[in-house]
């Protein structure tokens, strides 16, 4: 059945875009059209910089662009049914030459935690692209080759890749990270697979509420406002924490005897559960030096500024920053 107010929204958007076009084909000065743009992506940055309501520009520019064109900004790739994938899994694999430079720095940082004493485990986290898609990325043979080098280099090594492969449960559609499911199958796989890492200090799960949050991939399609409105739908979380168990043989006052979790926002951030999971599957407390937002190397070199003698380090390692040319020049 017809209804009049259906066409509210439509009339909203013709009638903000018949203002915005004459602020900016009209308003004349430095501001107003040049016909010398020529391409869809220049005059889009143009258009939407001379909004009078910029975020509400870039949200309708963006939505409608994802709804015609299937497409987002620069840095995204936009898949089937609302999925979306970082463009920086689609890179080119760096020269072979870079590659082996940055093993032997893995390598020197592995030396290092043997010199206090320590043990290096790197478990190598594959693109959402792989498990998603089941497309095999430059950066998943460059984990690949990777692990290979290591494992030469006597460094225990583990591919999550073994034990992660629901399309839809492993990752999130619109976030870059992978699920707390993911997390507890890979740290269930650490534990078979590096049995010599399982303590006697027993945990639980404590789950939070379920929560619900704009996937980090959304900002570069539209705003978090008009994600939904094309099909970008909010994501859900439940997290869970790890509590030691009364029947536990943890001694919080006992000389640190923990595993030491390293690497990037897939442990750093709660929400994914990783350095919980780890806990409970290895029967041992973890402390976790992970860093957001700063890449792999990162958060082991700061680490081993003042490592803890004896521990055992985790290294997890998104094999998708093996292609970035600031991890081969020696960033991240």
């Amino acid at each position: 059945m017809f209804s009049y107010q259906s066409l509210i929204l439509p009339f909203a958007f013709f009638g903000y875009a018949a203002f915005v076009n004459a602020a900016v084909f009209l308003g004349g000065g430095k501001g107003s059209f040049e016909p010398s743009i020529s391409t869809v992506a220049t005059f889009s940055d143009h258009y939407i910089a001379r909004q009078p309501h910029q975020d509400l520009a870039h949200g309708l520019w963006g939505a409608a662009r994802y709804l015609v064109f299937g497409q987002g900004k620069e840095g995204v790739i936009a898949g089937d049914a609302g999925w979306l994938f970082t463009a920086e899994e689609a890179r080119a694999a760096l020269p072979k030459a870079e590659l082996d430079a940055l093993s032997g720095r893995a390598a020197a940082l592995a030396d290092q935690i043997k010199i206090v004493g320590g043990h290096l485990v790197v478990v190598f986290i594959p693109t959402k692209m792989r498990v998603v898609l089941g497309q095999v990325t430059a950066a998943d043979q460059s984990g690949k080759s990777l692990k290979v080098a290591m494992a030469e280099r006597g460094v225990e090594t583990v591919n999550a890749l073994d034990v992660l492969g629901d399309p839809q449960g492993d990752f999130f559609a619109t976030d870059t990270h992978w699920t707390p499911q993911a997390t507890r199958a890979v740290a269930a796989l650490i534990s078979d697979r590096v049995p010599w890492l399982n303590g006697g200090s027993e945990f639980h799960e404590k789950h939070k509420a379920a929560e619900n949050f704009s996937g980090d991939l959304v900002s570069f399609v539209t705003t978090e406002g008009f994600a939904d409105w094309i099909g970008l739908r909010a994501e859900k979380v439940t997290r869970f924490e790890a509590i030691a168990s009364q029947t536990g043989t943890l001694d919080l006052f006992a000389a640190p005897q923990g595993h030491v979790l390293v690497g990037t926002s897939y442990s750093a951030d709660p929400r994914w559960s990783f350095e919980a999971a780890l806990k409970v599957a290895l029967s041992q407390d973890v402390i976790n030096h992970a860093l957001i937002g700063q890449g792999p190397f990162a958060a082991l070199e700061q680490y081993l500024e003042n490592p803890t003698p004896g521990a055992t380090v985790i290294w997890e390692f998104p094999v998708r920053y093996l292609t970035d040319p600031k991890l081969a020049a020696g960033g991240l």
